[in-house]
């Protein structure tokens, strides 16, 4: 950025009346286009189009992800496979390893969580026709004496 691009607007900032607070705002909007010319950024043409043109690049950019996240679904799905060259297949293919790696691990998980539950479930039913028997047997409830003794 140009260091003389400032000084001269900036210098009727001297005073403090009210003169001289319109001029820094409208210095300030000359020293904004001219820094934006410098650098070669787009000129503005008023105050109500600079929402409709950053809600119009907006809208371009979320255009651009969407296809481009549309593409990706595509392909993962198997479709569309010719446009991609032999880089973005061999991710592809390490993407779909992985996935069908985890998804085995998750089976897998989930195989041995049922099995887990059918033995809580025999042991469960199984202490309960224990404790039924014991109760027929009046075995369920020993009294203990005060000398350890258990009748």
């Amino acid at each position: 950025m140009d260091p003389e691009l400032c000084s001269e607007e900036f210098l009727e900032v001297e005073s403090e009346s009210n003169l001289a607070k319109f001029r820094i705002h409208s210095s300030m909007n000359r020293t904004i286009a001219r820094y934006r010319s410098e650098v070669g950024l787009p000129q503005s043409i008023d105050q109500h189009s600079r929402p409709m043109e950053f809600w119009r690049t907006e809208i371009e950019e979320l255009k651009r992800s969407v296809d481009i996240l549309e593409a990706r679904l595509s392909h993962s799905a198997g479709e569309d496979l010719s446009s991609l060259g032999m880089k973005e297949l061999r991710q592809l293919e390490r993407q779909t390893r992985t996935a069908v790696e985890r998804r085995r691990i998750i089976s897998e998980n989930i195989n041995l969580m049922k099995r887990k539950l059918h033995e809580l479930h025999d042991t469960n039913v199984s202490s309960k026709i224990s404790g039924q028997t014991a109760s027929s047997c009046n075995i369920s409830n020993p009294r203990v004496l005060q000398d350890g003794v258990v009748r």
